[in-house]
């Protein structure tokens, strides 16, 4: 028979001693905060991006065309960049409805 003594002890046990760790919810996770300009970096991206497709477009064969576009943001000078085959043309129009849904 279990005195009641030890049900406090139980009680108390469960309370203290036998408990798993939090585990780490919405409310306490570490949020990783973005540049506060980021918005204005993906807009001159996209930008960018766009410059470069409408130049390439003008220059376009029939076998299609490239598109080297630097990569490093502000430090365009870094010498990365990434190159799109164009196979057809696009549209202004269809390069606006992209860049405003970004």
């Amino acid at each position: 028979m279990t005195t009641i003594e030890q049900v406090i002890d139980d009680i108390l046990n469960s309370f203290f001693i036998d408990i798993q760790p939090l585990k780490e919810g919405l409310s306490t996770l570490t949020h990783s905060s973005a540049e506060s300009n980021v918005l204005n970096l993906v807009d001159a991206t996209s930008q960018r991006i766009n410059i470069e497709i409408i130049k390439a477009q003008t220059s376009m064969t029939a076998a299609g065309g490239r598109i080297v576009i630097p990569l490093g943001g502000s430090n365009v000078s870094s010498g990365k960049e990434r190159v799109i085959a164009l196979k057809q043309s696009i549209s202004v129009h269809e390069l606006r409805n992209v860049r405003n849904s970004i």
